[in-house]
């Protein structure tokens, strides 16, 4: 499983938001929304995209973002990286269960 995501991270270096296939729930995010993300412990981040291929969170934390077709991938300015599916489709006020990159599975909204 980790030599498949450092595959996935070595293409997906390359590539850039412009170069990569589309995600309708992306283009939300990229509109001034942000993709809050609850923990079952109870803590919580928000995540903003730019359409740039940058991100920022409410806690500090910046970084990078590629997609292509529903797969996210992101590398934060502190080092890690990783990948997660965004499910297509999502709008502002809808809430999902999904894994953040990092395999944890959390409750996604658009906010």
């Amino acid at each position: 499983m980790v030599h498949k995501l450092v595959s996935a991270l070595a293409v997906v270096a390359f590539l850039t938001p412009s170069t990569v296939m589309a995600n309708d729930t992306m283009d939300v995010l990229t509109g001034g929304n942000g993709l809050y993300i609850e923990y079952d412990s109870g803590e919580s981040l928000t995540v903003y995209f730019d359409s740039s291929g940058t991100f920022s969170t409410d806690d500090g934390r910046t970084g990078t973002w590629t997609i292509d077709g529903d797969e996210l991938c992101q590398s934060v300015d502190d080092g890690s990286s990783g990948c997660t599916t965004l499910d297509p489709g999502m709008s502002v006020g809808q809430s999902w269960r999904m894994y953040d990159i990092f395999g944890t599975e959390v409750t996604a909204s658009i906010v």
